[in-house]
């Protein structure tokens, strides 16, 4: 499947990409806050956002023909990580910790973006 990038495409990616770090940020900042202090647990959920955000919407997208199996690798391609971006940056958090953190994250930007595009908002 090829990826057609257009205007309206790109936008939508803003859109998402600003929406997801409104909604993450928080999350992991919140809960990063056990093994590191705010600054460092916010910083380092933005870095894993911004590093998996356009991997999944630009390279990942193009590689399935079902949107389900893109969704669903993709999303598991994303928690993982983002966990080892977080284990790696913040040394005291287990692993199995740095992933709750991420899958509560983008559990949380995955079910708001689907709320608000079911809703006809995004």
């Amino acid at each position: 499947m090829t990826l057609l990038v257009t205007q309206a495409f790109l936008l939508r990616w803003v859109i998402a990409f600003g929406l997801t770090l409104l909604l993450e940020a928080p999350v992991y900042t919140y809960l990063g806050c056990r093994f590191t202090n705010w600054r460092m647990a916010l910083a380092t959920g933005a870095l894993a956002s911004c590093i998996t955000h356009p991997l999944l919407w630009f390279v990942w997208r193009p590689l399935f023909d079902s949107y389900m199996c893109y969704v669903l690798s993709g999303e598991c391609a994303v928690i993982a990580i983002e966990a080892v971006v977080f284990r790696s940056l913040v040394k005291n958090a287990p692993f199995t910790q740095a992933l709750a953190i991420s899958l509560i994250a983008n559990a949380t930007s995955y079910g708001i973006g689907v709320l608000l595009q079911r809703s006809g908002i995004f």
